[in-house]
């Protein structure tokens, strides 16, 4: 009898402009290799890189941050273990300010603002609550314009958000989408709050040997460009979330040591790295696999027929005509 098509969606989670040799030697030497392994037990693996999958255009709508915690939340939910990886760096990456927040929260919030920045908040977010979200939600305004000063600006509403926020009695959840970095957010749901991590998420904590800590060095560690300075501190939240990680991962935090040389990092750590990766996905998909009921003939060819159904479906488009009609139909409908 066969086993069922387990799928294995593994979520890379990293900071991004740092990390692109690592990523590239995954895609290239690793992932191929994880494909194979599953395909020998009827599973497919499937890595989820987020950082090669959002355009410009998302990332000024602000919708990056949904795009990836949905992310992260479709693979724990149609992957067994493993369904999360971390790499670990010098940069705490990028702080977006929130897009949503719900209104409960936000009356919250404007109460416990001083005037001044009661005024930089509401400006930021639009004026009427979208009622059709549950909870009612506020949403920020659409990104238009000049990117540089929209940036500024968002920097400034963030601190003033952070100012109201520290006035509230806020739980930690409630918290972190104010002072997180994207990537933060996603270790977040993809580890720290999940209740089984220490059993399936790998860390590769990567340290960098006389990492300049200016211009030189701005992919590799969070530089402002603005005020040609470190963004103030990032590097504090960036060692408490790896003194956390540590904590509740333990034997899961791996380290690697490089040097810096000329503007880039020595690659000579890569190979170990990829393979450590390769081996710790591939004991966890053992022991899932091993731990999976073994399907009756029937049940195997069910879900054949299902696999080949939803394969088949998944690009079907036809009943042009009638698709049409009905649109128009309620386009009608909702127009009256």
């Amino acid at each position: 009898s066969m086993v069922v098509r387990r799928i294995f969606r593994l979520f890379i989670s990293s900071t991004f402009s740092d990390f692109i040799e690592e990523r590239e030697a995954l895609q290239q030497n690793v992932f191929p290799r994880l494909e194979k392994y599953c395909a020998k037990f009827g599973a497919r693996f499937q890595p989820i890189d987020l950082r090669w999958g959002i355009t410009e255009e998302t990332q000024k709508n602000h919708d990056t941050m949904r795009i990836c915690l949905e992310e992260v939340r479709r693979c724990q939910e149609l992957s067994p273990r493993p369904n999360f990886a971390v790499l670990l760096g010098d940069r705490y990456g990028w702080e977006p300010i929130p897009s949503r927040i719900p209104l409960p929260n936000w009356k919250i919030l404007l109460k416990a603002a001083s005037p001044s920045d009661r005024k930089i908040i509401r400006e930021a977010y639009s004026s009427e609550p979208d009622r059709n979200a549950v909870p009612p939600t506020v949403w920020l305004k659409p990104n238009n314009g000049d990117w540089a000063a929209r940036m500024a600006e968002e920097k400034e509403t963030l601190q003033s958000l952070r100012r109201a926020v520290l006035n509230t009695n806020f739980s930690w959840d409630e918290r972190i989408p104010y002072f997180a970095s994207a990537t933060h957010q996603e270790i977040v749901l993809g580890a720290l709050a999940e209740v089984d991590a220490r059993n399936h998420v790998h860390v590769y904590v990567r340290h960098i040997d006389k990492l300049p800590l200016n211009e030189t060095a701005k992919s590799f560690i969070d530089w402002d460009e603005k005020e040609s300075s470190i963004v103030l501190g990032a590097r504090e939240r960036l060692s408490t979330l790896e003194k956390q990680l540590r904590e509740m991962l333990d034997q899961n935090v791996h380290d690697y040591q490089t040097t810096w040389q000329d503007g880039n990092i020595g690659l000579s750590y890569i190979e170990q790295f990829c393979e450590d990766f390769y081996n710790h996905q591939v004991s966890l998909i053992d022991r899932e696999i091993a731990n999976s009921p073994k399907n009756t003939a029937a049940e195997a060819r069910n879900n054949e027929h299902l696999n080949y159904a939803q394969d088949r479906s998944r690009n079907f488009t036809g009943r042009k005509r009638l698709v049409v009609k009905i649109d128009n139909y309620l386009k009608k409908k909702i127009a009256a």
